[in-house]
């Protein structure tokens, strides 16, 4: 199995007992490099009764300026923001949906667990066990 097919294994796995949640491999199916905003138009034209959101954290809308047409991005999809220690967006965007998430401040990200795997870490506090394990015998994000 490549890569892309382990990661997908692996966010199956973390959701799979919850049904509010669908993997999708849509994104993995289109041409590189991959931008979200070809990801949005796909998604739109296979699910077009769907509405679609982004989820990102406040470093992120930080830097969206720097996004392939992100101005047809912040017209066209609401978007939730995370917060994240040491960034604040006081940015405006115009007409744009821009959601700040109030919920707690969780010094985690996934650059932080697979580093963590990396470099021999118990990650167990931070994952669901089915994950975990799913990690362990993929022998994923190791040296």
């Amino acid at each position: 199995m490549n890569k892309v097919g382990l990661f997908f294994g692996s966010v199956q796995v973390a959701i799979e007992n919850d049904s509010r949640f669908k993997a999708c491999d849509v994104e993995f199916k289109l041409p590189r490099p991959s931008f979200t905003s070809v990801t949005l138009l796909k998604l739109n034209e296979l699910y077009p009764n769907k509405n679609f959101s982004i989820i990102m954290g406040e470093d992120n809308l930080q830097s969206i300026e720097k996004w392939k047409n992100y101005e047809f991005i912040l017209k066209n999809y609401p978007i939730y923001v995370y917060p994240r220690a040491g960034y604040e967006c006081t940015k405006e965007y115009g007409q744009a949906e821009i959601i700040k998430v109030g919920a707690p401040r969780i010094e985690l990200s996934a650059t932080m667990i697979r580093e963590s795997i990396r470099t021999g870490k118990n990650v167990s506090y931070c994952l669901p066990p089915a994950v975990c394990k799913y990690i362990e015998e993929m022998n994923l994000y190791k040296k």
